[in-house]
């Protein structure tokens, strides 16, 4: 059997290239390229945008922008005949993350994003590990071949004693399925005029997969730069003054009222770190602790604070001016001196129950999410085999690194247009409620009972608790009203970002176009 080749349309030897295209059917309007020499001249010299390091930039679907990839298959062999379509046993793209070298000497290596047997899903290096090319595995794992000696049991063992020396890297990419986009064989008048078997499929720039096994490790500098002052050692050294109570907290007794008052300052700031960012002290005394806090909550219990446990004066504290309970907390004349022991305890015990705590609110990383990464596309077509062999499996070449723009990135398609209702007396009566909001009771009785005034001057009330409602709004007006505040805030704002010139651009609509869309009134 000839040597097949898979490579970009219209560049030999090189890497895949991409298509971008931002009309609707952007599918058949490919198609209608390749079906004409001018056709396939546009796509052959398609250029992609670049940012200012001359790295390729692919957009998202958000931005209305969309991404090919044509490619074509033959063989290596005087004339380089195309490949009959009928012996492709499927074909496919796949997105390779690149981990890009830095001047440490770190070495570049491909990521595949792969979802294990056991469900979990993520980035997984493919460094070439015992003496195996895993970039080059087939995305499928019930398409890939192991060796056999005709021999089942035979197989088995050999099989056996290959997983036994594999290294942890390698074996947990056994079974794995790589994501793999479907790439199309063209319809066959289109391979016919280009005199090509030509493929394409659509670049993947956008995700709803989330990796699964969030890595969230925080090292001694990470817990440093958190811990409160009043949680440090003492003695301390001449440039770090030992953490005081500030005179109006000495000896105070506190209640909620003064929990306004406190905001901002070192002490509210270590309580809303241990009860919030920790989860150390839950609103309810008798909520059942995770297993990550108990650690921190045996650190706290090593000091004293006015002849109590530094975990119970805290909680208390907490209590009182996080949760705003109705009681009071009396503070000690000074801050206990922790000694370096205790200070090192305590933030060694803040690691698990920050990790612990993270895990349950920071969200799994999207595929597409890292900021600034590099990425990759390679494609692959499975040949049918004519002695009845599994068919070979044919990689094409990596393409340029290429990064995804982020979703809020401006693009080259100009925006969508929303048309606001006119303010005019005439025209209210089309301005009718086209959305109904169900207010719950609560929420309902704290609205009726409270104007924009009391609630500014801080004088609001819950209300009375009466019966649920349905209040209709028309979406125009909630557009308009929110453009009219838009406006504000981006005008107050402009002090400090001097952001009007880049973030609003107004320009004047002419007569014509106006009565041409019928928009005047």
């Amino acid at each position: 059997m000839h040597e097949v080749l898979l490579e970009p349309f219209g560049a030999r030897g090189e890497g895949l290239t991409f298509v971008q295209c931002s009309d609707g059917d952007f599918v058949a309007g490919l198609l209608a390229d390749l079906r004409t020499a001018e056709g396939r001249a546009r796509v052959s010299k398609a250029t992609v945008t670049r940012g200012p390091d001359e790295v390729l930039e692919l957009f998202q679907p958000v931005h209305r922008i969309f991404h090919l990839t044509v490619a074509e298959v033959f063989c290596r062999e005087p004339g380089l005949p195309r490949l009959d379509p009928a012996k492709l046993d499927g074909a496919g793209l796949v997105i390779r993350r690149v981990r890009v070298p830095r001047d440490d000497g770190f070495t570049e290596v491909n990521e595949a994003w792969v979802r294990r047997p056991d469900g979990t899903k993520g980035w997984h290096s493919l460094t070439p590990l015992s003496g195996d090319d895993l970039a080059r595995w087939d995305p499928d794992p019930t398409r890939r071949r192991l060796a056999s000696t005709g021999n089942d049991e035979v197989d088995r063992h050999a099989h056996e004693r290959r997983r036994a020396a594999m290294l942890p890297e390698r074996l947990a990419l056994e079974g794995a399925e790589e994501a793999a986009t479907t790439l199309f064989v063209a319809p066959p008048d289109v391979c016919k005029a280009a005199g090509r078997t030509l493929l394409f499929g659509l670049v993947p720039t956008a995700s709803a997969e989330t990796s699964t096994g969030l890595d969230l490790r925080y090292d001694d500098a990470d817990l440093d730069a958190i811990v409160p002052e009043y949680l440090r050692a003492g003695p301390y050294p001449p440039d770090r003054e030992p953490a005081v109570l500030p005179p109006d907290l000495q000896g105070r007794k506190l209640t909620r009222l003064d929990a306004e008052r406190l905001e901002g300052g070192p002490f509210m700031a270590m309580l809303a770190l241990l009860t919030v960012s920790l989860g150390a002290f839950p609103k309810s005394a008798g909520t059942p602790q995770p297993d990550s806090v108990e650690p921190l909550l045996a650190a706290l219990e090593r000091f004293t604070i006015a002849g109590r446990s530094g975990r119970e004066f805290l909680a208390d504290a907490a209590r009182v001016l996080v949760w705003r309970d109705e009681s009071s907390i009396i503070m000690p004349d000074a801050w206990p001196v922790l000694s370096i022991e205790t200070a090192r305890a305590i933030r060694d015990a803040m690691r698990p129950a920050l990790e612990g705590q993270a895990r349950r609110v920071v969200p799994d990383e999207g595929r597409f999410e890292t900021a600034g990464a590099r990425y990759v596309a390679r494609a692959f077509v499975r040949v049918r085999r004519d002695d009845g062999c599994p068919p070979r499996l044919v990689w094409s070449h990596d393409s340029a690194p290429f990064q995804i723009k982020a979703w809020f990135a401006s693009s080259p398609v100009p925006p969508l247009r929303v048309l606001l209702p006119e303010l005019l007396p005439d025209r209210l009566h089309e301005a009718l409620p086209n959305v109904a909001f169900v207010v719950p009771r609560g929420l309902a009785g704290f609205l009726n009972s409270n104007t924009a005034k009391s609630l500014l001057k801080g004088n609001g009330s819950k209300g009375k608790i009466g019966l649920d409602w349905i209040c209709g709004f028309n979406i125009p007006i909630i557009t308009l009203c929110a453009f009219i505040v838009l406006t504000i805030f981006l005008y107050l704002l402009n002090i400090i970002f001097w952001w009007l010139p880049i973030v609003k651009i107004c320009v004047p609509i002419p007569r014509s176009m106006v009565k041409k869309a019928g928009l005047s009134t």
